[in-house]
C-alpha cells in the first residue's frame, strides 16, 4: 500500500504521521518506511521563535536552525526525521532540494505567497 501525506509543521507537531502510519498499520502494514521529497529547507525558512519552541518541545532541539540571514528557522527535515522516527517509520529518502531556493522550479508558498497549488504523486513499483 502507499499512502501520501503532508501536514506542514502544525500538521508534524500535531501527528500527521502517527496517524498516516497507524492507519496503514490497521490496514495491514506490517513495515511502512517513508520519503521526503523536496521541502523548503531551513536556509528559507525564517520561523518566529515562539513557534519553533512549541516545535521544539514536541520534535526536539534538531528542528532548530537558522537561515541564510542568521534569524531563527525551522529544520523542517529534521522535523519530519523526529516525526518518523515518533511514529516507527523507517526515512528511507530525503531529498536535498529546496523548495525555496528552487521556488522557480517548485512551488513554495512561503517564497511565492500563492495558495493551492500543491500536488503530489504516488506510485508503487
Amino acid at each position: 500500500m502507499v499512502a501520501v501525506a503532508h501536514g506542514g509543521w502544525r500538521g508534524l507537531v500535531a501527528g500527521v504521521l502517527d496517524a498516516t502510519a497507524e492507519s496503514m498499520r490497521r490496514l495491514g502494514a506490517t513495515e511502512v518506511q517513508a520519503g521526503l521529497g523536496p521541502c523548503i529547507r531551513p536556509c528559507c525558512y525564517e520561523f518566529g521563535v515562539p513557534e519553533l519552541d512549541a516545535v521544539a518541545v514536541v520534535l526536539g532541539e534538531s528542528v532548530r536552525a537558522e537561515d541564510s540571514r542568521g534569524r531563527a528557522a525551522l529544520d523542517l527535515p529534521a522535523a519530519v526525521r523526529a516525526a518518523a522516527e515518533r511514529a516507527g517509520v523507517e526515512l528511507i529518502f530525503e531529498s536535498q532540494r529546496c523548495t525555496g531556493c528552487e521556488a522557480g522550479q517548485f512551488w513554495s508558498h512561503r517564497v511565492r505567497g500563492d495558495r493551492e497549488r500543491q500536488g503530489a504523486l504516488a506510485w508503487l513499483t
